[in-house]
């Protein structure tokens, strides 16, 4: 299986797409892990090397030996580097006499870790004294919890923006498309026709997708459709039936049948092209003179049904009298004369199932054919009218 292939499988496509969302978040993971141990690396070394310059600084402030100082201008010495907020504490010493110096305390500085750095104060390449300081690394930690929520923010940010790119490739561009396409292929033997494309992506899945629109509509129509005529044919006229039947507020409804019984005189004689442009021109009348709702079909070789929702056969009665006396009188092309038999039926509360008001609306039909032409044969509950 090539790769390209692979990104077109939808079960290996899920699988791809976890795997790279476990993949980047191990890897924001690994990287966030680094930056914050180098982070964390670099802000002891840098607290190390100040503790170092200030110690070192404040040692060499001092020019003369100690005994040449009072402690007051020493003592200021130390309160200018105790400026610094994470100096704990300072003292100087004085070798000569052994004693401290000077000395300074901030006991609100003392936080996590304390780290002590001693430097010796020479004048001349003698050693007159020291000077010691500790420093705290609390402002560093505090800089560094500082910098571990920006940086999880930045990164969840980062793995968000990434989860959704990878979710915009692999579902929007890819794994739905995909989805609708096989949904398409799957309802390809539907009846139902959108009214509007849902292939709006001008991409190769898109295209694919449009292709079997065309098809499906293509395939759908000549399912649905009399070849002859246009109109509804056997199938599409049964699914009709059956989504009506099984509809309860759609369950009463009537069937008219009607067949022109001298169909097959007319094709021995006119020949069957002429009969197929009569039965087309008879649709036509047919469709001039029914309702909107009324549903017309083929049921078979020289049998029209009409299916008329929410109507009894009284209320249909008329029209069948009508569309028989409009046939009778029509002369059709090369001056040929129908002659047809109407057949009505209704469902009844103890059908259980549509081959049972079609079986009553073909023996409508049949008693009608047994009568002079133009009969209209209604089913009624003491036979036939």
């Amino acid at each position: 299986m090539t790769i390209k292939r692979w990104f077109y499988n939808l079960n290996i496509n899920t699988i791809i797409f976890l795997t790279l969302i476990l993949t980047l978040l191990f890897s924001i993971l690994i990287s966030g892990y680094f930056l914050f141990h180098f982070q964390k690396e670099s802000s002891f070394k840098s607290l190390h090397n100040d503790h170092y310059k200030i110690t070192s600084e404040l040692a060499k402030s001092f020019k003369l030996p100690l005994k040449n100082y009072s402690k007051a201008v020493v003592q200021s010495i130390v309160s200018v580097a105790a400026l610094d907020e994470r100096i704990v504490e300072i003292s100087v010493s004085d070798l000569e006499k052994s004693e401290v110096f000077a000395h300074a305390i901030f006991p609100d500085r003392i936080k996590s870790e304390i780290y002590t750095q001693t430097m010796p104060i020479v004048l001349d390449g003698e050693r007159y004294g020291q000077v010691s300081t500790k420093i705290s690394a609390a402002p560093m930690h505090s800089q560094i919890v500082i910098f571990f929520k920006v940086t999880t923010i930045l990164l969840l940010l980062q793995f968000g923006l990434s989860l959704g790119f990878l979710f915009y490739v692999l579902h929007i561009k890819l794994t739905r498309p995909i989805a609708r396409l096989l949904s398409f292929i799957h309802t390809l033997s539907d009846y139902h026709i959108a009214p509007q494309s849902a292939w709006y992506y001008q991409d190769e899945i898109g295209r694919i997708g449009k292709a079997f629109e065309q098809a499906k509509q293509t395939i759908t129509h000549t399912i649905m459709s009399d070849p002859q005529t246009g109109i509804h044919n056997h199938y599409m006229l049964t699914k009709i039936l059956q989504n009506l039947f099984y509809q309860p507020s759609q369950r009463n409804f009537s069937i008219l049948l009607m067949n022109i019984t001298n169909f097959n005189q007319i094709n021995d004689q006119y020949g069957h092209l002429k009969g197929d442009a009569l039965l087309l021109a008879l649709t036509q009348d047919i469709i001039q003179l029914k309702k909107p709702e009324t549903h017309l079909g083929r049921w078979s070789g020289s049998s029209l049904m009409l299916i008329c929702p929410n109507e009894k056969c009284s209320d249909i009665e008329s029209f069948a009298l009508q569309l028989a006396n409009h046939v009778e009188r029509t002369l059709y092309e090369d001056k040929i004369i129908v002659q047809c038999a109407i057949g009505i039926a209704q469902t009844q509360t103890s059908d259980s199932s549509i081959n049972f008001v079609v079986r009553r609306a073909n023996a409508a039909l049949d008693t009608a054919k047994k009568r002079p032409f133009g009969t209209v044969c209604i089913q009624t509950d003491d036979g036939f009218t």
